[in-house]
């Protein structure tokens, strides 16, 4: 569940009260405006998602039981383990799991990746509220 939260008017609010800011501003306009401000802490949240790190995918290559599934790879994040597993019994299938979730019906190992890329993206985004 998301917070609703503003937190670029928190900061503002917080940093606006610091003495030494106070100290620089007496008898002064501000140089930039609380939109300003508030816009440039938000573009730095948004520009977090942008120049995130790709997922590092780790080639694992093991069978398991009776050999009805291949563990083909993994990708660890702080926040997130992912697992490509492809299924060759009772049908054949690909699998993405995850802490939170395990989704198949995926054509390919590569198509499986992508939908983990964008799950960790999604995560992300909703911690910093965007």
């Amino acid at each position: 569940m998301a917070i609703d939260k503003n937190l670029a008017e928190e900061y503002l609010k917080r940093k606006i009260k610091e003495a030494p800011f106070n100290s620089l501003t007496i008898d002064f306009e501000f140089a930039f405006s609380a939109n300003d401000i508030e816009e440039a802490f938000n573009a730095g949240r948004e520009s977090a998602i942008e120049n995130m790190p790709e997922l590092k995918w780790e080639e694992i290559g093991l069978y398991g039981y009776g050999a009805i599934y291949l563990d083909v790879c993994k990708a660890r994040t702080p926040l997130e383990y992912f697992l490509i597993r492809e299924c060759y019994m009772p049908k054949e299938d690909i699998i993405l799991s995850g802490n939170k979730f395990s989704k198949g019906g995926f054509k390919t190992v590569e198509e499986a990746k992508s939908y983990a890329t964008k799950v960790y993206k999604e995560e992300i985004k909703e911690i910093l509220g965007l």
